[in-house]
């Protein structure tokens, strides 16, 4: 089964890994400092530049900015930052802290993060006006999208026209929800469109078995913009084979037509969460290994929810409801898995509540009830299962007995001459 499973995912992949070898999450290019050039330089660099310029430019960043001499060291060997005209870096430096109004430690973060940012290739205040334009952002939103990515500042505006123009185009954005997706995920405008953002996008097209008829797939991303930044093949190969072999699910198709309905489950560590929540589901209700595949199938949401703040905590409150019945409790749920989607304070705690207050019994069937019941059907249900309560209750012997008493006396004055 699972040979015939990486043959079926290697299929369903193929699409999109012929774009790339490499799907990894994009990193802002940092060149190696091994990277070496003629007698030991660096690769860049620039060896007409005057040493006191250097040193000028080193001691702006150690006394301005808090670098220190590691650190130094590695903009030197990745840059030709220092070799900027005396006082270009620090009229750059603080154009940006005064544009966006950063603070000190701001400040810092950034050029830290991003020292090419400064080199001026492309000015920088072309690029600010250009993401506000372009995105819709005032300055507060700026400034957030900076310090959120601050690997978009070395970006020429070229680039990051054609990361927005891909967007649009393949999300089938208009100009508020390319923003919507930017400020949500500002990661995004530092990718690369053919070696990222285009292998990613058409792996998870081809894996979740949609197409783009109905802008369906548009919608899932814009909801789940984090899966565009998640790697090919460390991550959505490995993690789908992995769940298909786990559920011992028997095809691709399968895994995928589960993971539309939870796509971010892609998200989520195998070893540290995934494996230890299905562990725990087949513990905690009694699940054989073919229950938990179809407990998972029903509701596969259930994984991306915390055993320690949901999942436990729900399942207890069944459990105390019942009495302290685990095993009813457990059978309860493993019957109709989406009873531990419900909010404890918002529904569940509150509709048991009433259940108590008119006298009723908590039985199964009235927590099924509880949990998946609108809020207009459970009103009433509550009225229903109080009638019958009542009904119940009523005193059906004496009412016959004092009927049937009243018809013989009527029947008795009925004989009277």
């Amino acid at each position: 089964m699972a040979s015939a499973f990486r043959l079926a995912l290697a299929a369903a992949s193929a699409a999109a890994l012929l774009l790339a070898r490499d799907g990894s999450a994009f990193t802002p290019p940092r060149p190696s400092p091994s990277h070496r050039r003629g007698r030991g330089r660096p690769l860049f660099h620039a060896a007409t530049k005057d040493a006191a310029t250097v040193r000028q430019n080193k001691q702006y960043l150690r006394e301005a900015l808090g670098f220190d001499d590691a650190r130094i060291r590695e903009v030197e060997e990745t840059t030709n930052v220092l070799t900027l005209d005396a006082g270009v870096m620090a009229s750059r430096v603080e154009w940006l802290r005064n544009r966006l109004q950063l603070t000190q430690a701001e400040l810092e973060g950034i050029v830290r993060s991003q020292p090419r940012g400064f080199l001026g290739r492309t000015n920088l205040e072309e690029k600010v006006a250009y993401l506000e334009g372009r995105l819709g952002l005032d300055e507060k939103g700026t400034k957030k999208l900076v310090l959120a990515a601050p690997h978009v500042l070395p970006c020429s505006v070229d680039n990051l026209a054609a990361t927005c123009d891909y967007l649009t185009a393949r999300l089938e954005l208009d100009d508020e929800g390319l923003r919507e997706l930017i400020v949500r995920q500002p990661y995004t405008l530092g990718c690369s469109v053919e070696e990222n953002l285009e292998t990613t996008l058409r792996f998870l097209q081809t894996t979740l078995g949609m197409d783009d008829d109905d802008g369906a797939f548009g919608k899932l991303i814009r909801r789940y913009p984090q899966l565009m930044h998640l790697s090919v093949e460390s991550n959505f190969e490995f993690k789908v084979e992995w769940l298909g072999e786990r559920l011992h699910l028997d095809d691709a198709f399968s895994v995928g037509r589960m993971l539309r309905r939870a796509p971010a489950i892609l998200g989520l560590s195998i070893d540290d969460n995934l494996q230890p929540k299905m562990e725990w589901l087949e513990r905690s209700l009694f699940l054989s290994e073919e229950g938990l595949s179809d407990f998972v199938q029903k509701f596969p949401h259930v994984l991306c929810c915390s055993v320690e703040t949901n999942l436990g905590p729900t399942l207890q409150f069944y459990t105390d409801a019942l009495g302290g019945n685990k095993e009813g409790a457990a059978r309860l749920v493993a019957q109709n898995p989406t009873l531990l989607a419900y909010s404890l304070e918002r529904r569940l705690k509150p509709r048991l509540a009433e259940v108590r207050d008119v006298g009723l019994a908590a039985d199964a069937s009235l927590l099924r009830m509880l949990g998946q019941c609108t809020n207009d059907r459970w009103e009433k249900e509550l009225q229903r299962q109080l009638w019958v309560k009542q009904l119940e209750e009523w005193p059906w012997e004496e009412a016959i007995a004092v009927t049937s008493a009243s018809l013989d006396g009527n029947n008795e004055q009925s004989k009277v001459p």
